[in-house]
């Protein structure tokens, strides 16, 4: 637990990032904006600027940036993730990072679990690119890159030269920390590796609160563990197959118990809310593919409609391919 009522967050809506810092402090002060001028921002030693719960980068009116700004000056500790001008740093518009990943690039900043040149995943997130003039060219934290890599890349000079790739940095020595990538909702959004960002969230936290933050115990979107500790391994097939099959249709993939085959289903991209995209697309290979499991458990199980489905989903590549 931090010191209690030390910390506001501005926020439109709420987000996975504002419940954790009231987990760590339940009286947090929770503001949105537009009601920063009649609050007392004297009497909090940090402040979280998170925009990134809203599709659109936080923009605060120029009078309560005014107000913002003041505090930075005094020393106070600044959070501002998702916003599109604050100090010096103002950004361009929105764009995606499907085809990009994050570097942790930092040989100052120490964060336990990763190490210089770790690839991290916002999946298909949104960020708003720093300006390089405005920006100061302290190293960041983290930085983006298009490269293609598994888990890890060579920092170099090169890539620490493009300042308007940044994604995680310091403005205005230790008091202003940026964020130009929406963090809000890292755990819906499924970041990965899950554990690795979560080491990342803690440090944000930490700084912010000024304490060592634990996350290790943070529930995620998903895990692959078998709940209620080890099972033998024919019950753990079982209860795959039995979770498998209950996707297809829980999901809403099988179309009418087979009778208008399946679509395609999930696409790999994962938005910064956490959905993601469906394809309602019917595919010959999909469809067969999901034939076959509903015949293998009819085999094991003697489910009569298992064959059905079955027989179904064979009909209509047939009748329609």
């Amino acid at each position: 637990m931090v010191h209690k009522g030390k910390t506001a967050v501005i926020a439109a809506d709420k987000s996975d990032l504002s419940e954790l810092m009231l987990a760590c402090d339940p009286t947090v002060t929770v503001l949105k904006p537009g009601e920063l001028s009649g609050a007392d921002l004297g009497r909090f030693e940090a402040i979280a600027l998170l925009g990134g719960a809203s599709d659109k980068p936080l923009l605060l009116s120029p009078e309560e940036r005014v107000i913002i700004e003041n505090e930075i000056r005094k020393g106070k500790r600044v959070f501002a993730e998702y916003v599109a001008s604050i100090g010096r740093v103002y950004a361009s518009p929105p764009e995606s990072t499907r085809f990009e990943r994050l570097v942790f690039c930092s040989d100052e900043i120490a964060i336990d679990g990763l190490t210089l040149g770790d690839v991290l995943d916002d999946q298909c997130g949104m960020r708003i690119k720093p300006h390089e003039a405005a920006c100061s060219h302290r190293r960041p934290i983290l930085m983006y890159t298009s490269l293609h890599t598994h888990d890890t890349i060579e920092v170099t000079d090169e890539l620490l030269s493009r300042i308007s790739e940044r994604a995680l940095w310091f403005e205005e020595p230790d008091r202003l920390l940026i964020c130009s990538f929406r963090m809000s909702h890292f755990r819906k959004a499924r970041f990965a590796p899950k554990r690795k960002f979560a080491k990342l969230v803690a440090y944000v936290l930490g700084w912010l609160f000024q304490t060592d933050i634990d996350l290790s115990h943070m529930e995620f979107a998903y895990s692959n563990a078998a709940p209620g500790g080890p099972e033998p391994l024919e019950d753990r097939i079982l209860r795959s197959v039995g979770r498998a099959l209950a996707w297809f249709e829980r999901s809403g993939v099988l179309r009418d118990e087979g009778r208008s085959g399946v679509w395609e289903g999930m696409g790999t991209e994962i938005m910064p809310d956490g959905a993601q995209r469906v394809s309602t697309i019917r595919r010959v290979d999909c469809i067969g593919e999901a034939a076959l499991p509903y015949f293998l458990n009819y085999l094991r199980a003697g489910e009569e409609r298992d064959l059905l489905i079955s027989e179904r989903l064979h009909d209509y590549v047939f009748d329609y391919f």
